[in-house]
């Protein structure tokens, strides 16, 4: 690997890694005013939403056990220990 893209690549993984961190501050934030379980449907909410009009059939079922076993559990297990922690919430 060239050492542009060794640097690129440690940049990227840098933004990545302060993007998914900051979202504990923020979802901490906001559990100070929505519960949550409510946060969890919230964040997940606007992917029901996509347009589905290319005429393709929808695996509605299939993708909500998917929805329901994956992204919704982990948001909400992830709510969940961030609401019940010893730190206080943020006012």
């Amino acid at each position: 690997m060239s050492d542009k893209n060794r640097k690129r690549a440690l940049l990227a993984l840098l933004g990545a890694v302060l993007i998914w961190s900051s979202t504990y501050v923020s979802t901490k934030q906001a559990m100070s005013q929505v519960p949550p379980t409510t946060l969890a449907s919230l964040v997940l909410f606007p992917f029901f939403l996509r347009d589905t009009s290319r005429g393709q059939r929808v695996p509605w079922r299939a993708l909500a056990v998917l929805g329901l076993t994956g992204a919704f559990l982990y948001f909400t297990l992830q709510n969940w220990g961030l609401y019940y922690t010893v730190f206080p919430p943020v006012p």
